[in-house]
């Protein structure tokens, strides 16, 4: 089984309980979808679901984060 992803993979560096929120933890739960909206748009994922987000979602959010920064001066 190919493990390299294992290595790349933001959420290494956080605690793996983040990922399994119990009933009414919202925000672990909205903390852990942040993490990995951020590694999908970091990584421009192109396919499959990063963080219950379609790719029709993904590429909204990344035209948002791309049009915020330009907004702030800052080059994307």
């Amino acid at each position: 089984m190919k493990t390299e992803w294992l290595e790349r993979a933001l959420c290494k560096d956080h605690d793996p309980e983040l990922f399994y929120p119990l009933p009414g933890e919202k925000n672990k739960a909205r903390e852990a979808v942040a993490v990995c909206k951020r590694n999908a748009l970091d990584r421009g994922e192109n396919d499959g679901i990063s963080a219950g987000l379609a790719l029709r979602q993904l590429t909204a959010a990344a035209r948002r984060t791309h049009l915020a920064a330009i907004a702030s001066g800052v080059k994307p």
